[in-house]
């Protein structure tokens, strides 16, 4: 059965990613800040595998490297983003700009494990946003 990973699948396009890889029949390992209340997360039906995770939060990401350490995961997809809007700028750039990366790299050997290793950075408008006038 092929595994997707899909970092901050609790809404929007992360939500319905998770939606259509489960309908698929695929396993899918759906990372959200509050597990606990996944709100529509918890709804969907499938090989549905919820891991909590704040993208910025070391022991998180030990916590769901090791969760799946022995299993390959075929399509690892990060869509986690933060709005600027009441946010320091340096916070914004560890969730935007450096998570990705953190998380990918705790994720590789999951991720090297499988056959066709698929790795999809996504971005939108929140990793558009920056005010280059402000200081």
């Amino acid at each position: 059965m092929p595994t997707a990973m899909i970092i901050g699948a609790s809404r929007g396009i992360g939500l319905e990613l998770a939606r259509q890889y489960a309908a698929d029949g695929w396993r899918v390992h759906a990372t959200t800040r509050t597990p606990t209340q996944p709100g529509k997360l918890g709804a969907l039906t499938g090989d549905l595998v919820l891991h909590e995770l704040e993208v910025c939060r070391a022991d998180h990401l030990a916590a769901l490297a090791t969760a799946v350490a022995q299993e390959g995961i075929d399509v690892l997809i990060h869509n986690a983003g933060v709005s600027d809007r009441g946010l320091r700028r340096d916070v914004v750039m560890r969730i935007n700009a450096e998570a990705p990366l953190v998380v990918t790299q705790a994720l590789l050997p999951a991720l090297l494990r499988s056959t066709p290793k698929r790795l999809v950075l996504m971005s939108s408008q929140l990793g558009a946003r920056c005010d280059h006038s402000a200081s």
